[in-house]
């Protein structure tokens, strides 16, 4: 018995003259991975969000690490609590981030929340509306979405060492937390905003210069500058942050495979793209065959899937303030190759 076609196989072996209402159910699967939460079309205010969350969160878990495992350090002899501290992952965090882009602003609060009282034992606290959360510009986040990250990363740090059963350790640690958060959260805030503020004018210097080439955002990749590259790749695909963000969570890395042969990016690139986020050994497979994969895409098949990409953002933006616009409508569009390059 065949093994069942992914989404992009299913997209490279389409008939030109395939049935539209196939091609148009096709499109729709292969831009599933795309689309982001609502909240991020067309609000300027939350153009950076998912990165500046991103980095922020990382910056939180980074430093409340290092002053957590220093106050261990000094309170305890066994000094593997303290490099256990330090030595942790950040998978907790990391789940969250993975799920950001497709969460409104006030769903994704909600859900951290949710996970700290499930997961960590955390004291629950109430579900939060749209319209408690207020107003922030692009550079910055509501204040409420940093303090409940900052205390979800801390109690994922707290709950291993629970299991010891040191009252007086667990206060200390607590005390602790209480008296950095308010230095943490700003100085990881402040780098966060420095750093994105820096690579947009270094991205936007090179885009007007017409030197963003493959060679560079390598160069990006190699030195590992991730918020000067994920602006670069946004740049060189055509696609928003939040989109950016969501295509590199693709385990599949058939997102990343369509937007780099759209914008026809060549597939030493492409490899060097895939192979930097070939971490797991379970990733192995999945890299060797999406590499396989991309000269076997057509370009028009790519830029079909990001046009149809923008039709599908287009109507969601749209039903999100209150009105469709009826030429937004997918269902309106006849998606033949001849059909799409009249109407680009």
């Amino acid at each position: 018995m065949a093994a069942r076609k992914s989404p992009l196989e299913a997209l490279i072996d389409f008939p030109r003259d395939g049935e539209n209402e196939a091609r148009r159910e096709l499109l729709r699967i292969n831009t599933d991975n795309f689309m982001t939460a609502a909240d991020r079309y067309g609000s300027r205010r939350h153009e950076f969000f998912d990165l500046m969350f991103s980095r922020t969160s990382l910056k939180i878990d980074h430093y409340l690490r290092r002053v957590l495992a220093v106050t261990l350090a000094k309170v305890s002899k066994d000094q593997r609590l303290a490099k256990k501290m330090l030595s942790g992952n950040d998978r907790a965090v990391s789940l969250i981030l993975r799920k950001s882009a497709t969460q409104t602003v006030p769903d994704l609060i909600n859900m951290i929340r949710e996970r700290s009282s499930i997961v960590f034992d955390a004291p629950r606290r109430p579900d939060i509306m749209a319209s408690d959360m207020p107003d922030c510009n692009r550079f910055s986040m509501p204040p409420l979405m940093v303090e409940e990250i900052y205390r979800f990363i801390y109690f994922s740090l707290r709950q291993p060492f629970n299991k010891i059963g040191n009252p007086k350790l667990m206060a200390l640690l607590d005390q602790t937390a209480r008296k950095y958060r308010q230095k943490i959260i700003e100085e990881s805030q402040a780098e966060t905003r420095a750093e994105l503020v820096a690579a947009s004018k270094a991205i936007d210097h090179k885009v007007r210069l017409n030197q963003l080439t493959e060679d560079y955002v390598s160069e990006l990749l190699l030195t590992e500058s991730k918020t000067e590259f994920t602006l670069a790749m946004c740049a060189l695909l055509g696609v928003d942050s939040a989109t950016m963000q969501r295509i590199l969570n693709d385990s599949s890395w058939e997102a990343l495979a369509i937007t780099c042969r759209a914008a026809n990016l060549s597939r030493p690139f492409f490899t060097n793209l895939v192979n930097s986020m070939n971490k797991r050994e379970s990733d192995q497979n999945s890299s060797t065959r999406i590499v396989t994969l991309y000269n076997k895409i057509s370009q028009d098949s790519a830029t079909r899937v990001m046009r149809f990409w923008q039709i599908r953002a287009s109507t969601q933006k749209s039903e999100e303030q209150g009105s469709v616009a009826p030429t937004t409508d997918t269902a309106q569009y006849d998606l033949a190759p001849q059909a799409i390059s009249a109407r680009a």
